[in-house]
Formats: C-alpha cells, structure tokens, sequence
C-alpha cells in the first residue's frame, strides 16, 4: 500500500483561491488516462478472467484469481483514509521516511536539486515528509518550480493552495493525471535544457511488481530524463514479515476500510451499484518469499457481480470464498534494488537509510552511457548497434567533454601527440580494418589513414626513441572536419552490422568488429 496522494494536514488551509493555483488536467491525453471509460474496462477486464497467480500456503498450491485494478483505492475518500493511515505507528513507513528527511532534506537538496530545477513528485505525497525538502529550496534560496501529480483534482489543490502561501519563493503546479500523463506532459512541455529531479515516495514503487517496476522507470529514464537528472525513490525493506502484516493490517482497522473502500469507488466509477461491500471482507497476507505484501477481496458468499450501461455490461459468478487481488505492495532487498536499476538503466548514486534501518531514499541518476551486464552465454559473436552506440556515447563523453574546443591541439605529453589525433585515431583504426576485411575503399578523406593510423609510441628501454608511427601532419585537420568523419565511419558500421541483423555474418568480419570494439574500449580505458 503506497500512497498516490493524501491531503495536507501539516499547514494551515486558507480558502482556496483557484485563481492562484496552477492546474494542468491531462486526463484523457493518453490511452492510460484514469478516464472513467477506461477505468470501467479496465475493472470488466481484470474482473472477467482470472489471470493474477495466487500460491496457497496452506496447500502449496497455485491458482489464478481475478483481481480489480489498484487505481480504485484512491478516490478522495480513499485518499482520506490512506492520510489517517500514515499517522499510525503500526504503519512505520511515513515515519521512516521523515526520518530521512529530517536528518538529511538539506543534503539532499543542497548537492542534487539546481537552482532553477524542476522538481516533479509522482503522487503528490503527504506535505508531511515533501515540507522538509520545500523548507531546505526556502532556505537555500533555490528558484525551482514543484510540479504535484495526483489523480485527484481535490487533493491537488488541498495540497498546493496552502503550499503558494507557506513557500512564497516556489512556484507550483498540479498535474492531474496519471504518471504516464505526467511524463508525457513533462516531456513536450519542458525543455530538455532544465535539470530535473523526481521524487517518488512512500514506497509507491511497492505497487508494481519487479518488473513492472523496472519497466516504469526505463520509461521515466527514456522519455523525460536528460543526462545528470535525478530520480529520488523511497523503497521500503524486506523487513519482518510480523511488523510487515501489521502495517497492512492494524489494529485500528484502518487498512480494512480503506481496502473495502475501493469498492465503494467502483461503484461511483460505473454510476451503479455493481459490488456490495457488505458481501466481501479484506484478507490480508505477507508473502514473504516473494518479499510482498498482498490485499484481497474475499467474496462472502456465492454470488453474480453484474452491470450494464451504454456502452458496457458484463457479469461474473463469484463462489463463496473465492479472493480478488487488488493490491500488492513489494518490499525489496538490496540484490532486488540493484536488479530494477540495471533494469532502468540508472546509475545507482547512493542511498538515505532512517535510523532504524527498515527504509532507503534510493537516489538514481541518468548517466550518459550504459553497458548492459550481459552474461558472457549471452553474448553476440560481434557487438550490437546498440552496444556499439553506448561505447560511442562514453567515448564522446571523454573526448567531447572532458577537453575544451580550444585545447585539442594540445600535447600534454611532448613524444605523444595532440588530443586531436585520439579523436581521429578512433574511427580510422576502425575504419581501416573493416576496410581491409571485406576488400572495400576507405572512407573518405583517403589521407586519414595516412596520418592516423599508428600513434607514437615511445621505447620501453629508451623513451627518448620511438617507435615507427604514422605521418605527422604539418596541420592537423579541424575538429569539425574529424569529428565529421569520426560520424561517417559509426554509419558504415552501423549499416554493416544492420546488414547482418537476420544472421549469416562472416566470421573474419565477426572478429575484426570485436577486436576494433575492444580497440576503442582499451582507449577509453
């Protein structure tokens, strides 16, 4: 159980002022909008056929259950519920995570939110945990804009109205919609140019599985991050599986209505009375196997779900007993954490961890290049266009960043050459022995082979004499003129391992393609 978004207890609430507040809806801007259309069909279609795996302990055995889409949990009332929730003890995530804001919001502010970011939170979390972060941009006197994304138009403003008048210096800005609209938006409607930086809290992440999870943030990575933007993501432990079942299941009851809330809101969502709450009662179970948490509905008795309206119907026949998965909420151990990020392609920069050591503020960060850890059984006879692109990323990375534009001419070394002859080194090696493998022309300019084929390479025993290298230009060429070059080689080779995509690559060409990748990457080295 994570939240998507709670009202704002912790400031007080001034009249809402609309006028003040910026909210963008996004609903119905992409086919996973929370629409109700699509909020019905989804509810029909996970109802209808039993497709979530459910491992009975008891029997040790597996079947599949129905199940109900998450999303139904968090209508207003559901949100108001959820807010109740993380004041309890029993539920130790909320204080957890204050924990770490507490004792570290000015670092994190301080070393990873720029002046002039973006900040965007994925459910507009409790103002409980996100004021410590507003307090330190305050007073560190950051300009950042604090986008809120939440499914509710309520809570969107509950939440930021008050925010306008505690937090002067911040502009704010409600995304109603869901993360897929959030991202969307994010991605059209912010320039690349502005660093961001993502929050994702209350171990929302729980809700996907694994993979789901690593999934979700590839797409966040892919579509709405540059280079250098941050991903901060709360991610609750394997912890245990005692206090784990107490938090999902308190004394208070308060998970209880809030689960069978859910089926309240289904029934706003079809405008008809489709479920009775009274007919069900919630199960919950800690799988601790799977490290997970998980949130069924038990059917009380045999019955007929059934509906119709004008542009839907549908009916199930439930037995007595039979359970509806509605939520899972995964706990995560540190082998698991690095699995999602490997799978998102993030760099893994370091992590917050509350004093008690039950939960991680995990900061990911979008790195320039990434080299997938592919077994070696996995592994291509030549390299991909893919691992080809992120070799050429790192590469770049170096020689096009690392040395200013005016120092390529620069021989920091007196019996080495300039920088500039790295950079046409690269592509002429590359080019000159796949030339000489299938017996066609160099590309072009015909004297970049001349001149940047062999690098001086000073004797061992005496390092005043050298070894044989190539012609040393009176005037080396431009870096645009290399650079230029550098680029015609990377299509030939793309072209030619594009050539080669359904098989039947010759195994000479093969292995000069690895020996040129190992080439670049020894010099990148």
């Amino acid at each position: 159980m994570s939240p998507v978004s709670t009202t704002n207890s912790n400031f007080p609430s001034p009249p809402p002022s609309p006028s003040t507040v910026d909210i963008v809806d996004l609903r119905g801007k992409t086919r996973n909008s929370n629409t109700s259309a699509n909020l019905r069909k989804s509810i029909i279609d996970h109802l209808s056929t039993a497709t979530v795996p459910f491992e009975d302990s008891a029997t040790k055995t597996t079947s599949l259950v129905r199940s109900i889409p998450t999303l139904v949990l968090y209508d207003d009332k559901g949100l108001e519920i959820f807010d109740a929730i993380t004041y309890n003890d029993e539920y130790y995530l909320t204080n957890a995570e204050i924990d770490i804001f507490e004792r570290h919001g000015e670092e994190i502010v301080r070393d990873y939110v720029k002046d002039g970011a973006v900040l965007v939170e994925l459910g507009c979390g409790a103002m409980r945990k996100t004021k410590y972060i507003l307090e330190a941009i305050e007073r560190q006197k950051k300009g950042v804009t604090y986008y809120a994304v939440d499914l509710s138009e309520t809570s969107l403003r509950e939440s930021i109205v008050p925010l306008t008048t505690s937090f002067p210096s911040i502009h704010f800005v409600g995304l109603l919609g869901t993360y897929d609209d959030s991202l969307s938006w994010v991605a059209a409607n912010i320039p690349a140019s502005v660093p961001k930086t993502y929050l994702w809290l209350g171990s929302s992440i729980g809700n996907l599985t694994r993979e789901e999870a690593a999934v979700f943030l590839r797409k966040v990575n892919d579509q709405a991050m540059r280079t250098g933007d941050t991903f901060i993501c709360a991610i609750d432990r394997r912890n245990d599986p005692a206090k784990v079942g107490l938090a999902y299941n308190d004394t208070k009851g308060q998970t209880r209505d809030f689960i069978l809330n859910g089926l309240d809101h289904v029934n706003t969502i079809f405008e008809t009375p489709v479920l009775d709450r009274d007919a069900f009662e919630y199960v919950s179970i800690y799988n601790a196997v799977k490290g997970r948490h998980e949130a069924y509905y038990r059917s009380k008795k045999a019955q007929v779900v059934k509906g119709k309206g004008a542009d839907w119907a549908f009916e199930v026949q439930l037995k007595e007993g039979e359970i509806i998965n509605v939520e899972y909420s995964y706990k995560y151990s540190a082998d698991e954490v690095d699995a999602i990020v490997e799978g998102a392609r993030f760099y893994h920069a370091g992590k917050w961890t509350d004093s008690r050591e039950q939960y991680d503020l995990h900061l990911f960060q979008k790195p320039p290049f990434f080299f997938d850890r592919t077994p070696v059984e996995e592994l291509q006879a030549y390299p991909t266009v893919a691992e080809w692109n992120e070799l050429w990323k790192a590469w770049d990375t170096v020689t096009m960043t690392m040395i200013a534009p005016t120092n390529y001419l620069e021989q920091p070394i007196s019996l080495r050459h300039p920088y500039i002859f790295y950079v046409g080194h690269i592509p002429a090696f590359l080019d000159i022995q796949i030339s000489r493998c299938i017996k066609e022309p160099f590309t072009p300019p015909t004297n970049y082979p001349v001149i940047f084929e062999r690098g001086i390479d000073p004797d061992v025993d005496d390092p005043t004499q050298c070894h044989s290298h190539s012609d040393v230009p009176d005037e080396w060429p431009s870096l645009k003129e290399v650079v230029e070059y550098r680029d015609a080689v990377r299509r030939r080779v793309r072209s030619l391992v594009d050539k080669y995509e359904e098989g039947g690559m010759p195994k000479r060409l093969a292995r000069t393609l690895h020996m040129v990748y190992e080439h670049e990457a020894m010099h990148l080295e």
